[in-house]
């Protein structure tokens, strides 16, 4: 049962990480955004 728990996770953790990178490139690309951190 952990192990298929772990692989879950593990696996969700891949897609936060894509999703992640796909908003970070998206602010970029908003001019008004450009300056501000990710966090923020």
């Amino acid at each position: 049962m952990t192990s298929m728990i772990r692989t879950r996770l593990e696996y969700v953790a891949v897609d936060i990480r894509r999703l992640e990178r796909i908003q970070k490139i998206a602010t970029k690309m908003v001019s008004e955004l450009k300056d501000l951190t990710y966090e923020e």
